[in-house]
């Protein structure tokens, strides 16, 4: 008999509304059987199962993701690590109590870096990405956090109108320079990386003798093992969406000639 263990960890998979209404659809379709309507319906619950997996997601991040890189791979030593915004929500957070999202560790290795005497200052990046809340800046509470975690303020700098990768690497840029930094790290999310890699070269951090390099964290695998990894699982289908929305916006950045 099943113990304790492995039925808390499957019986949840057939309870989640996302696989049980995908079934639903199926099978409808499949006892009505009476138009070629009811075709399209299963052939569209099959489609939404399968971008749903934990197996194409982790498919699709390996496929579009920077990899991680080890330690060794960094500069014995940078000026500055450059931190993208995106990881909290500006709405609901304050100077006292920071709601992440799912990308802290932009910040989280940063600071890390810091610490370790990998690099000698932070450059948070983030103004307000939400078209009604222009007022809502991320940058200075993730700034506040830094400080939490012993990041000294003269090690601390904040750039808060930037409202998406471009303008993070336009309006980054002169403060780079007014501190007369020449090396600076990137730091991003893993499935990000490669457009914010292609903006910020294409905005001068790689010329007149600055240098840059890349960090990606936090990627969206998963590495669920057969067979948990073919059942749909509503983070996955986030995780999906997250990285075909990201390769379209690589697209359109490239049409737009900003990488």
């Amino acid at each position: 008999m099943p113990d304790f263990f492995s039925l808390s960890k499957t019986i949840p998979l057939f309870l989640n509304p996302l696989p049980l209404f995908l079934l639903f659809l199926m099978v409808f379709s499949i006892v009505v059987r009476r138009s070629s309507g009811s075709r399209w319906i299963l052939l569209s619950a099959i489609v939404f199962w399968t971008i749903s997996t934990p197996w194409f997601a982790d498919q699709l991040a390996r496929w579009w993701e920077e990899p991680r890189k080890a330690d060794v791979e960094l500069p014995a030593h940078v000026d500055v690590a450059i931190v993208l915004g995106g990881m909290s929500n500006a709405l609901t957070s304050n100077k006292e109590h920071l709601e992440f999202g799912s990308s802290s560790e932009r910040l989280l290795e940063a600071i890390h870096l810091y610490k370790a005497g990998r690099v000698s200052a932070l450059l948070i990046t983030s103004g307000s990405g939400d078209l009604m809340n222009q007022e809502a800046t991320e940058a200075p509470d993730l700034a506040a956090f830094a400080l939490q975690w012993g990041v000294s303020p003269a090690d601390l700098v904040v750039e808060s109108k930037s409202r998406n990768t471009r303008e993070n690497a336009s309006l980054s840029l002169p403060l780079l320079k007014n501190k007369g930094w020449k090396s600076a790290v990137l730091i991003t999310s893993a499935w990000h990386m490669k457009r914010a890699a292609g903006v910020f070269r294409k905005a001068g951090y790689t010329q007149n003798g600055l240098k840059l390099a890349l960090w990606p964290v936090d990627t969206r695998e998963s590495r669920r093992a057969w067979p948990l990894n073919f059942f749909p699982d509503e983070g996955c289908l986030e995780t999906t969406q997250i990285l075909l929305r990201e390769v379209v916006g690589w697209a359109v950045y490239g049409n737009q000639g900003y990488l």
